[in-house]
C-alpha cells in the first residue's frame, strides 16, 4: 500500500575540524526517521557538500557548492569549533557564506528556513591551534549572537542530544501546521518542500519503537540518573565531612606534636580519603552521563508524537513538572560541587602523597562538574521543548474543537 511522506531537508555547514559532529547529524536523523516516518509520515534528509555537491566548472569551489545545494532546504545546521575555514570571494569562509545565504532567506521570510548554530566548547591542543582561525570563529560567534541565540556543547554526546531536541521542536511545529487545516497556505509551504509517495512495505524493516516504549525508557533512565546522582552527592557529603575532620586533626597534630612522623600518618590517611573519593566519583560519573543522556534522548524522540495522543500530553505535562522541580536542585548541586572543589583546591600542599591524591580528586570533581553542567543545559533545553510541544498540542486541540462545532452546526442546520 502506498502513502504520502513529507520530506524536510537539513543542510549541514561547517569547517573541517568538526567532522565527527557532521557525521552525527546523519546518525541522529537516521535514528529519528525510524520513528517519524512511521508515526508522522515525515522524513528528514541531510544535505552535505561531500555527498550532494557535484563536480563542475565555476568561478570558485564555493560557487559550485552553492549551485549544487541550492536554497530550497528547510533547516540550516551550522557547527563551528576552532577553525573558520578558507575564505571565498564573498565571505570569510565557505561556512560563513552558507550562513549568510541562509540568513538572507530568513530575513526575507522567517518561515522559509530554520537556522540552528552550534559552537563547540572543548579544550584544544596548543600544537594545533591556529590563532587567526580561532579569532575569526569568535568574531563570527559575536556577530551572530547579535541576531539571535546559538547553542554551545562540550562533546559529541551533548551535541547529539541537543540536535535531537532542536530537530524535535521543528517537527513539532510541522506536525502542528500539518494538523491545523485552518492555517493559511503560505504558512504550511515552508514545512512541505517535498511530498513523495512511498510503499509502506519499505518501512517494515525499520525498528518498531513506539511512543509507550519511549515513555518507559525516559522514565527508567531518568530514575537511574537520579539514583546515581544521589549516590554521588552522598559520597561527596561523606567525603566533605571526613576531610573537615582530617584538616582539624592535622592542625592539632602540627600544633601539639613536634614529631613529624605522626603528622605524616595523619596526612597519609587524608590522602587515602582523597583517593577513595576520586575512585568512587570516577566510577559513577560515566553512569550518570549515560543515563541522563538516554533519558533526554527518549524525550526528544517522543515529544513530537505526543501531539495526537492525549495520554502522551499528560505524560509530557508530568515530565515538565518533574523538570521544574529537578532543575533548581541541579543548579544547587552544581553550585555546591564547584564550591567544594574550590575548597579542596585551597588546601595546603603538605606532602607529595597528599598533593597527588588531592589533585586526583579535584580532576574527578572537574569531570563531574562538567557532566552536571551538561545535564543542566540539556534539562533546560528539554523543558523548552516540552513547553513547545504542549503549546502546539493545545493549538491542535483548539482547531479540532472548532471543527467539531462546525460539523455539529452544519448537521443541525441540515436536520
Amino acid at each position: 500500500m502506498a502513502r504520502q511522506e513529507t520530506i524536510l531537508t537539513v543542510f549541514v555547514a561547517s569547517p573541517s575540524d568538526v567532522v565527527k559532529e557532521r557525521d552525527q547529524v546523519v546518525s541522529v536523523i537516521e535514528e529519528l526517521n525510524t520513528l517519524f516516518r512511521k508515526q508522522l509520515g515525515l522524513r528528514l534528509e541531510v544535505l552535505r557538500w561531500e555527498t550532494d555537491a557535484v563536480p563542475g566548472m565555476g568561478s570558485d569551489p564555493q560557487t559550485l557548492v552553492n549551485e549544487s545545494i541550492g536554497d530550497d532546504y528547510d533547516m540550516f545546521v551550522g557547527i563551528l569549533w576552532a577553525r573558520f575555514g578558507s575564505p571565498t570571494p564573498r565571505a570569510g569562509s565557505g561556512t560563513e557564506e552558507e550562513f549568510n545565504r541562509a540568513y538572507q532567506r530568513f530575513i526575507e521570510n522567517p518561515k522559509a528556513v530554520r537556522i540552528m548554530l552550534y559552537f563547540k566548547e572543548a579544550p584544544i591542543s596548543p600544537s594545533i591551534i591556529d590563532v587567526d582561525q580561532l579569532r575569526a570563529v569568535l568574531a563570527f560567534r559575536e556577530r551572530v549572537g547579535e541576531h539571535g541565540l546559538y547553542a554551545t556543547f562540550s562533546d559529541e554526546n551533548e551535541f547529539s542530544t541537543l540536535l535531537r531536541l532542536h530537530l524535535g521542536k521543528v517537527v513539532q511545529e510541522w506536525e502542528s501546521k500539518h494538523n491545523d487545516v485552518s492555517s493559511p497556505p503560505e504558512t504550511a509551504e515552508s514545512f512541505n518542500k517535498a511530498v513523495v509517495i512511498v510503499d509502506e512495505t519499505s518501512l517494515e524493516t525499520e525498528a518498531d519503537v513506539g511512543l509507550l516504549d519511549l515513555f518507559d525508557a525516559a522514565e527508567e533512565h531518568m530514575a537511574r540518573a537520579t539514583e546515581v546522582l544521589v549516590r554521588i552527592m552522598t559520597a561527596t557529603e561523606e567525603f566533605n565531612r571526613r576531610i573537615r575532620e582530617r584538616t582539624v586533626e592535622m592542625q592539632i597534630t602540627a600544633a601539639s606534636n613536634p614529631d613529624r612522623s605522626e603528622l605524616k600518618r595523619v596526612t597519609a590517611r587524608a590522602a587515602q580519603d582523597f583517593t577513595f573519593y576520586a575512585r568512587s566519583i570516577e566510577s559513577e560519573t560515566p553512569l550518570f552521563a549515560q543515563e541522563y543522556r538516554n533519558a533526554f534522548d527518549a524525550v526528544a524522540q517522543s515529544a513530537p508524537l505526543h501531539l495526537d495522543f492525549p495520554e502522551g500530553r499528560e505524560t509530557l505535562q508530568n515530565t515538565l513538572v518533574q523538570l521544574q522541580e529537578l532543575i533548581p536542585k541541579m543548579e544547587t548541586a552544581v553550585s555546591s560541587a564547584r564550591e567544594f572543589r574550590d575548597t579542596n583546591a585551597r588546601l595546603p600542599r603538605i606532602s607529595t602523597v597528599f598533593n597527588r591524591a588531592k589533585r586526583g580528586a579535584i580532576e574527578a570533581q572537574d569531570r563531574l562538574i562538567l557532566e552536571m553542567d551538561t545535564a543542566l543545559n540539556l534539562a533546560r533545553e528539554t523543558e523548552k521543548m516540552i513547553r513547545n510541544a504542549l503549546s502546539q498540542g493545545e493549538k491542535i486541540t483548539a482547531v479540532r474543537l472548532r471543527m467539531c462545532r462546525v460539523r455539529v452546526s452544519c448537521s443541525q442546520a441540515v436536520s
